[in-house]
C-alpha cells in the first residue's frame, strides 16, 4: 500500500513496497518514505466488468423504467489487514 502527502509532495510506501521500488523512485527525483501499514491505511474496492454479449446496461433515473439489468460481473475486495468490507449493489 502507499499514499501521497500533498503538502510535502512525498510518496509514503509500505516497507516491502519501499524496498522494492523506493530506490528507483528516488533515482527519478521523487521524495519517498517507508512506513508501517498502520500509517498507510486500508483499501476497499469494487470492479465491474460488463459482459459484451449482453445488452448495454443503462445507468441513471431511466434504468428502473427500462428494466435493463446491469449485465456483467462485480468483484469486490477489502484489505485483510484492516477492518472494513467492499459492498455494492
Amino acid at each position: 500500500r502507499f499514499t501521497h502527502r500533498q503538502r510535502s509532495n512525498t510518496v509514503v510506501l509500505e516497507r516491502d513496497l519501499e524496498t522494492a521500488v523506493g530506490p528507483a523512485l528516488r533515482a527519478r527525483g521523487h521524495k519517498v518514505l517507508g512506513a508501517t501499514g498502520a500509517a498507510v491505511g486500508g483499501y476497499q474496492g469494487i470492479l465491474f466488468t460488463r459482459d459484451p454479449n449482453l445488452a448495454v446496461p443503462v445507468y441513471g433515473d431511466e434504468s428502473g423504467e427500462l428494466e435493463i439489468p446491469v449485465n456483467g460481473v462485480y468483484r469486490a475486495g477489502s484489505d485483510h489487514r484492516k477492518d472494513g468490507s467492499a459492498v455494492g449493489w
